[in-house]
């Protein structure tokens, strides 16, 4: 009787390693593409959300200075500062750009009338990114 010389060989054939190694390939590089894409998503949320918590901040002030005050107050901007009376709202990290609205006349700095509704145009730039953040809102003394 003739023996079998492949009868008992256990191992893998070179056509079985180059699939098991064309898979994990695919699946290796699908997950590296869904994982850079989270990253990216996640960073722009949060400059998204940092532009936001600013445009917040400098609303709270003007709103508060406009309900608290009796008589008039000064607003100013300018690219990198907003100056509400003697207080200062600085930034090195946006740019800023208003446009207040009363009585239907539009300025960027000026005395404002706390008894008056102030309509406020407040972009906010990442000096980073270079995207603006735009909110447009009125604030009226209660």
């Amino acid at each position: 009787m003739k023996k079998r010389i492949y009868e008992n060989q256990a191992g893998l054939t070179l056509l079985e390693v180059l699939i098991t190694v064309t898979i994990l390939g695919i699946v290796f590089s699908m997950s590296c593409s869904i994982l850079l894409n989270g990253l990216q998503s996640s960073k722009k949320g949060q400059t998204l959300n940092m532009i936001q918590q600013e445009a917040n901040i400098v609303l709270n002030f003007i709103k508060e200075a406009h309900y608290s005050t009796a008589d008039r107050y000064y607003i100013s901007c300018t690219s990198n500062e907003i100056v509400i009376d003697e207080f200062q709202i600085t930034s090195t990290t946006f740019s800023y750009e208003c446009t207040f609205s009363q009585n239907d006349h539009s300025f960027t700095e000026g005395t404002i009338n706390p008894l008056l509704p102030l309509k406020i145009k407040l972009t906010i730039v990442n000096n980073e990114t270079g995207k603006p953040f735009i909110i447009e809102t009125a604030v009226k003394k209660r």
